[in-house]
C-alpha cells in the first residue's frame, strides 16, 4: 500500500494554489483536499522486512529502532515503485548507501530496513512541509536527503503550532508503537489514532 498525507483546508470562490509536487481534491462546497503519496508506504515494510529479515516479524525489527539514524548508512531513496510526491520521477529507485569507516560496522539487514524507513519517514516529512506545516528551511536530513525552497516550491499557509495534530490510519502503522514514535518524532507533531478511517481515489 501506499502512505498518503492530506490536509483538508477551506477555501471560497476559487481553486486553491497547490504546491508543487500535491495534489487537490474539490470535496465540498469551499472545501478542499489537497495532499501527497508515496508510492510504497506499508508495502515497503513488508517487503524490506522479507527481503532482509525473514525470520523476524516487522515489528520486531521496529523495535530495535532509536531516534538516531543509522550511523553506518549515509542515503537512503525509498523507491520499490517509481517515485510520486514530490518529484513524480518515473526512473526513482531503492538506494541504500553505505560507506562504514574504520570505527564502523557493515551494516546489519536490521539496520538496513530501519535505514530504509527512516528514508520514507522523511520523504513524508517533505509532504508534510508543502501542506503548510513545517517550515521550508535549507536542511540537511540525518539520511541524507537534502532539501530546499527550490526543490519543494511554495507552501500553502502554515497551521498554529498548539492546534495540530495527525489523524493516523493504516494497518502498518496502527499496528506499530515503534513506527507511530519514529513518525511523530520525524514530524513534530502528535498522533491521533483512528484505524477505521479510510480515503479512497488519492
Amino acid at each position: 500500500t501506499s502512505a498518503a498525507m492530506r490536509r483538508l483546508i477551506r477555501q471560497e470562490g476559487k481553486i486553491p494554489i497547490v504546491p508543487r509536487g500535491l495534489w487537490c481534491y474539490h470535496v465540498l462546497g469551499d472545501l478542499w483536499l489537497l495532499g501527497g503519496a508515496l508510492s510504497d508506504g506499508g508495502s515497503l515494510l513488508h517487503k524490506l522486512g522479507d527481503k532482509f529479515c525473514p525470520h523476524s516479524s516487522i515489528s520486531n525489527v521496529l523495535s530495535t529502532a532509536t531516534r538516531r539514524p543509522v550511523s553506518s548508512v549515509s542515503a537512503a531513496l525509498p523507491f520499490l515503485s517509481p517515485e510520486r510526491s514530490t518529484g513524480y520521477n518515473a526512473d526513482s529507485r531503492l538506494v541504500i548507501e553505505c560507506f562504514p569507516d574504520k570505527e564502523q560496522q557493515i551494516p546489519t539487514p536490521q539496520e538496513l530496513v530501519i535505514a530504509v524507513i527512516q528514508g520514507m519517514l522523511l520523504r513524508l516529512r517533505e509532504i508534510y512541509k508543502l501542506l503548510g506545516v513545517l517550515p521550508l528551511d535549507k536542511t540537511q536530513d540525518p539520511v541524507g536527503f537534502k532539501s530546499s525552497e527550490d526543490d519543494l516550491g511554495t507552501a500553502m499557509p502554515g497551521l498554529h503550532e498548539s492546534s495540530r495534530f495527525i489523524c493516523a490510519s493504516g494497518g502498518v502503522l496502527v499496528g506499530s508503537d515503534s513506527l507511530q514514535c519514529m513518525l511523530a518524532d520525524c514530524l513534530a507533531t502528535p498522533l491521533r489514532l483512528e484505524p477505521n478511517v479510510r480515503c479512497q481515489h488519492s
